[in-house]
């Protein structure tokens, strides 16, 4: 698509924003439309007073003086009405925007979120949200300043012929001079967005990485890093300001231009009594309100270049590939029973060398299956494709023999709970962080699950109990008690198919002891599966699958694969030896 297309097409898209609001968009019409009558009235009624007082008439003075008070009285009560209008209206469309913005958001695939800056997203929605709605507006206000601007040329047409062709000799400047700082003012906006992006995500990543910061003495490179971004962000900012006042400037010359070349061919025409004073002040009135519609006309390009630069970035967003929005189903269906196939499965990301390579194996109802194998063996990359997080490049993956791609994505996702290794939670309380697994839950029902998990103990033993809030992804708790509370939920979810991705790495042999008794209790009506590095966790699964380079290189019951697994073995020895090491250190 050339630029100009793609400009076109991004008009459309920003225009049609405003088709549901177009009664409100036709009252402001109205209102600046009479507005502007009310103002063309008034240089008239100017010129109408100086003559009559040159003339001496009293009368028609004071009538005339009446009747301009009283265009200004009304004129201030539609500019009342305009302004609300306007309000309502660009908040409707700037809530709007970020409603679509933030649907997209929570439905973007994982890939974009692995590729996109978290800063990057938030800058989007609070940043150039608002430029749909600030074009829509501005081309709203196009519309009078064309009909006000007709009018004008028509009454000083009649007035004067020579000084009407003076006045629109600065036309084809201004036209010029709009495109030009435009185009600039597009080129810098765009850059001064991506630089909002590197400053919003250094601030959510010194916020989120915050103990990091402090554990690892980050703080004045931190600190420096911002000042360096915001001195960035102070040029460029400050490079915009100077090339808009630049453009000001060029239009103020410009619009003087032609008022000191009018005015002096008007001084000849007094003169030589082709023009009274009166009707001089008048034609000056509507000179300035016609050059005051000609530069809204013509800087309407360069405004419309500028909102550009950050309306191509909220379609940008948009257009980002994404899941659909569905609601949650109150349960699968009967027929899941949750025995899982993998068949041939290849998956790389979208940069890197390959995570799997041909990885087939089963997970049967009704049993524990456990995943081994070194870091980056590929045992969460097959979490995340159960779940569809992405989609494997060759292979197919089955549930109940059927393609996990036909399900359903929200049928798909009840069926299957996860438990990862760094779980998160809402800023909340307990009781609500563990209804978003299922709303309908009971009491009895959230105190069941956390029983099975292990997690019921130390939620008693806090002073609100399962009403206490949590800080922000669970900060308030410790990491024990973050993994035995996202157990719970996932027990409370009912999915048939449970995946738990190191859910013992932060527990003690007791802690780990309970949950295993709970997994196994949960066992007869679930498919789960087990990744572990510590083997002790996995070592009484009913089948374990070994990973190694992204392949099975084994499978079947722990003292099986410990005489015919040479990589399993080796796993083992290597746990071994860090079990009796740490054993060794706590004695001393």
């Amino acid at each position: 698509m050339s630029a100009p297309e793609h400009e076109r097409a991004l008009l459309r898209r920003t225009y049609l924003y405003g088709v549901p609001y177009r009664w409100r968009c036709a009252l402001l019409l109205l209102c600046i439309g009479i507005s502007t009558a009310v103002a063309l009235l008034q240089p008239k009624f100017l010129g109408g007073t100086l003559d009559a007082i040159i003339q001496g008439d009293l009368r028609r003075t004071y009538v005339l003086l009446a009747l301009m008070l009283a265009a200004t009285v009304g004129q201030g009560a539609i500019s009342l009405a305009e302004t609300y209008v306007t309000a309502r209206l660009s908040t409707d469309l700037l809530w709007r925007v970020k409603g679509h913005l933030y649907e997209r958001l929570v439905c973007l695939t994982v890939p974009v979120f692995d590729r996109t800056r978290q800063g990057e997203l938030l800058s989007r929605i609070e940043g150039d949200a608002g430029a749909v709605g600030g074009l829509i507006l501005r081309r709203l206000q196009l519309i009078p300043d064309i009909a006000r601007a007709a009018v004008i040329l028509v009454l000083v047409l009649q007035m004067s012929l020579a000084l009407t062709g003076v006045q629109l000799l600065i036309l084809p400047l201004m036209y010029l001079a709009s495109g030009y700082f435009g185009a600039v003012l597009r080129r810098l906006n765009a850059a001064n967005r991506k630089l909002m992006d590197r400053y919003m995500s250094f601030v959510q990543e010194s916020a989120a990485g915050s103990r990091e910061i402090k554990a690892l003495q980050l703080e004045k490179d931190r600190i420096q890093g911002f000042g360096a971004l915001a001195g960035q962000l102070l040029t460029s900012s400050v490079g915009i300001s100077v090339v808009d006042a630049y453009a000001g400037l060029a239009n103020m010359l410009i619009g003087g231009l032609g008022s000191v070349t009018v005015i002096g061919f008007a001084a000849w025409q007094i003169v030589t009594g082709h023009m009274t004073t009166g009707q001089l002040v008048t034609f000056t009135a509507y000179a300035g309100q016609l050059a005051g519609s000609l530069q809204g006309i013509t800087s309407f390009r360069r405004t419309r270049q500028e909102l550009l630069a950050s309306i191509e970035r909220v379609f940008g967003l948009l257009d980002e590939a994404a899941e659909p929005a569905v609601a949650p189903v109150a349960k699968p269906p009967p027929r899941v029973a949750g025995r899982l196939a993998l068949e041939g499965v290849c998956f790389r990301y979208e940069s890197g060398q390959p995570v799997l390579n041909g990885v087939s194996c089963q997970l049967e109802p009704g049993t524990i299956t456990g995943l081994a194998g070194l870091s980056g063996s590929g045992k969460t990359t097959l979490f995340n494709l159960l779940l569809r997080f992405y989609a494997p490049q060759q292979g197919v993956i089955c549930l109940d023999g059927r393609d996990i791609r036909d399900y359903d994505l929200a049928v798909l996702r009840k069926a299957i709970a996860i438990v990862s290794q760094d779980p998160f939670f809402f800023r909340a309380s307990i009781r609500e962080n563990l209804l978003y697994a299922r709303p309908d839950a009971s009491d009895r029902d959230i105190e069941r699950a956390c029983e099975l998990a292990n997690a019921a103990a130390f939620i008693a033993a806090l002073s609100d109990g399962y009403q206490t809030q949590l800080g922000d992804r669970g900060a308030s708790l410790s990491g024990g008690q973050r993994q035995r509370l996202a157990l719970a939920r996932a027990i409370l979810r009912g999915s048939p198919v449970i995946l738990c991705d190191e859910i013992t790495s932060a527990l003690d042999a007791e802690a780990e002891l309970h949950v295993q008794k709970a997994l196994r209790a949960l066992a007869p009506g679930h498919t789960i599966a087990l990744v572990a590095h510590r083997l002790s966790t996995i070592r009484e699964a009913d089948s374990i699958v070994v990973l190694h380079g992204g392949r099975v290189v084994g499978q079947g019951r722990h003292d099986d694969l410990l005489r015919d697994s040479a990589v399993y073995r080796r796993l083992y020895q290597v746990g071994q030896a860090a079990r009796e090491h740490s054993n060794t250190a706590a004695r001393r």
